[in-house]
């Protein structure tokens, strides 16, 4: 007579189990981390996985003695934690304890009625994971909590610095063409900012960044609002931006730990030209009162605009407004006196500039004998 080893057939039976039939949940446990560098590792503990591992070491496929096997995960979840950080120097220990809310005690049986294996889901089972930077400290064991909602002991967590409020604000075209940014460093460790990077691109993944700065050498405390200025020029050279072109932008803060990965502002574009450059100059120079002053529009535009809008202010002047482009004023009465031009393109593009001008006594007339 043959002698059947029960623990190969039921082993047998779990792997044919797990060949045709696909619609049972399978697993223990899903569980997910987020790394110091931002980035999330996640994985799983099979069920039925965990049971073979439990019979092949001598169990009786127990669920909760299978659970054992989810701790042997650690040391592949502490490795992909240390890569996505890519800081060699620091050791990763991981704690991984699995629970379950049902069904502590549930057993892996042949069913009666069928002749498939009936593997019930332990639903609700979860993981939690915990993670240090401390080269010295071993990965310590985590104990089964006796109830569902027992905490889970755990190192206190640490946070990445990150900026918020992030805004971008049109500058004055007509003085110094530029845009102006601003955000705020945050760092709910309340760890100061040592560093932070600038970039401003006119493509979305940042291959060429029109600037591009980096400061190094901080001390900001939590919170801190950083800013910078990008000039805005006709043939953009190293660290300026061009007309009519569309810009996307993103910052990147630093702890003496972590950084907080790129943020990104919202994109902004640029004026299509130039706002108009304001001049004029009057006859005579150096009116009398009541003398007739002409006043000469020699304004500059851009971008093919033509001159659309014209509005004249003139202290003591008679009239004391004037919308034409080449007026003439008298004055009332005598000394320095604030003439203002603005002028508006036909993009809506206005720009004004004020000079003085000194209005003299009048003289009065000789007459011969």
């Amino acid at each position: 007579m043959i002698k059947i080893n029960k623990k190969l057939l039921f082993l047998f039976l779990i792997v044919f189990f797990l060949g045709v039939n696909t619609n049972n949940c399978l697993s223990v446990a899903n569980f997910s981390a987020k790394t110091k560098s931002g980035s999330t590792v996640s994985g799983s503990v099979s069920y039925v996985n965990a049971v073979v591992a439990d019979l092949i070491s001598g169990g009786t496929g127990n669920v909760t003695t299978a659970q054992a096997s989810a701790k042997s995960t650690a040391s592949n979840v502490s490795s992909i934690i240390k890569s996505s950080n890519n800081t060699s120097s620091l050791t990763k220990t991981v704690n991984i304890m699995v629970t379950q809310s049902n069904s502590p005690n549930h057993n892996v049986a042949v069913s009666s009625s069928n002749t498939g294996l009936d593997v019930s889901c332990v639903n609700g089972a979860t993981v939690n994971m915990n993670y240090n930077t401390s080269p010295s400290s071993p990965t310590p064991s985590s104990p089964t909590p006796s109830s569902p909602s027992s905490p889970t002991p755990s190192s206190p967590a640490t946070y990445s610095p990150t900026a918020t409020n992030l805004s971008v604000n049109k500058g004055n075209y007509c003085v110094t063409p530029s845009h102006y940014f601003s955000w705020t460093y945050n760092d709910n460790d309340g760890h100061t900012e040592i560093r932070y990077q600038f970039q401003v691109d006119n493509n979305s993944n940042f291959s060429s960044p029109e600037v591009n700065r980096d400061y190094t050498g901080l001390s900001n405390p939590s919170p801190t609002v950083n800013s910078q200025t990008a000039s805005i020029v006709v043939s953009p050279g190293s660290n300026q931006i061009a007309y009519n072109t569309t810009y996307y932008w993103r910052v990147k803060v630093y702890d003496a730990i972590t950084d907080s990965g790129w943020i990104s502002g919202s994109s902004f574009t640029t004026a299509s030209h130039m706002y108009p450059t304001i001049d004029f100059n009057w006859i005579p120079v150096n009116p009398s009162q009541d003398e007739d002053t002409l006043f000469s529009d020699l304004s500059t535009i851009y971008g093919g605009a033509t001159k659309s809008a014209w509005s004249w202010t003139f202290e003591n002047g008679s009239p004391a407004t004037s919308n034409v482009q080449n007026p003439t004023i008298q004055f009332t009465s005598i000394g320095d006196k604030q003439i203002t031009l603005q002028l508006t393109d036909s993009d809506s593009y206005s720009c004004s500039e004020s000079k003085t001008i000194n209005i003299q006594t009048l003289l009065p007339g000789w007459e011969e004998k």
